[in-house]
């Protein structure tokens, strides 16, 4: 966990990682070492799920939802749901009104969720290889890369972090890898693998 740890405390590149990173390399050397001694042709993979990028912005969009939550009288739990991550917004509507039409009209023409992210339709799943968007939410928002919505319901720090994941792979993001130092062809499952930051192989 020492990998991601650092990336979101110290950002990609930083000092901070890479020392991080070297004291890695070197633990691993010695389980590597250690298995071939046990059995000369024993396969190991080494894998990386996600990629980590540096955060350029944080938004605060639970105080942009809230304003104009208050302004239509809609209410969260009521007619509406949401949930925020660090780099997603899924929305759930309970009920058909009016004001909750405006209410979404308003999240969509938003200014921090029109220029700093996009909301997802099925032709962009389908892309990331993600569930259509009803399998998910009633309406989803991703951030572009770089930006993080802080606070969110997993951290109340509203500076945000100076590294991030979780970022779409249209925004030609960092990705996840698998080194081995076995076949090509015994690898082969990996190519299938639906992660979304999951898209280089190394052998």
């Amino acid at each position: 966990g020492a990998p991601d740890e650092y990336g979101h405390r110290f950002g990609p590149h930083s000092s901070g990682l890479i020392t991080k990173l070297g004291d890695i390399d070197k633990e691993l050397e010695k389980f590597y070492l250690s298995c071939r001694n046990v059995d000369p042709d024993v396969t190991l993979c080494f894998l990386g799920d996600h990629g980590m990028e540096a955060v350029t912005k944080a938004i605060d969009l639970q105080k942009e939802i809230t304003k104009i939550a208050f302004n239509l009288k809609v209410i969260e739990g009521v007619d509406f749901g949401v949930f925020l991550d660090s780099t997603s917004v899924r929305f759930w509507f309970y009920k058909k009104s009016a004001s909750l039409s405006s209410f979404i009209a308003e999240i969509k023409n938003n200014y921090l969720f029109c220029n700093f992210g996009r909301f997802l339709d099925d032709e962009l799943c389908g892309f990331e290889n993600l569930p259509p968007v009803n399998e998910i939410a009633d309406l989803i928002w991703w951030a572009a890369k770089g930006i993080q919505v802080a606070p969110d319901y997993f951290d109340d720090d509203p500076k945000g972090k100076l590294g991030m994941h979780g970022y779409l792979k249209a925004d030609d993001i960092s990705s996840g890898f698998v080194i081995s130092n076995s076949s090509q062809n015994d690898l082969a499952y990996f190519k299938d693998c639906r992660c979304n930051e999951l898209s280089e192989i190394l052998f």
